[in-house]
């Protein structure tokens, strides 16, 4: 696997208002903690303390890479409304180079 692709990160972060998920994505891109911040509505079913729950929440997929991950989780549960947020990251094993590098040098 390249070296460079390895350390570039998307995480997934679920929020339950468009303001929230903006103030979040603000947040890590003006602490350049990530390249860039995708935010679109979602439909979420889950459950939570025995119950089903549903839902409209706010998803922000996060491009960023492995030497910020540790501050960006942190960041996101200082400022995260939810008991327990979601912050998944999953590593990129693919993908434009050019994007890759630019996600890199952010």
């Amino acid at each position: 696997m390249d070296k460079l692709m390895e350390q570039v990160l998307l995480v997934f972060c679920n929020t339950s208002s468009e303001g929230e998920a903006k103030k979040i994505a603000r947040a890590l891109l003006e602490d350049e903690l990530c390249a860039c911040v995708n935010i679109s509505l979602t439909q979420s079913l889950y459950r939570w303390d025995g119950e089903l729950v549903e839902e409209i929440e706010w998803l922000l997929k996060i491009k960023t890479t492995a030497r910020h991950y540790p501050q960006l989780e942190r960041k996101i549960k200082a400022v995260h409304s939810y008991e327990l947020p979601e912050i998944i990251a999953v590593e990129i094993s693919h993908g434009l180079a050019e994007y890759l590098q630019w996600v890199m040098d952010t």
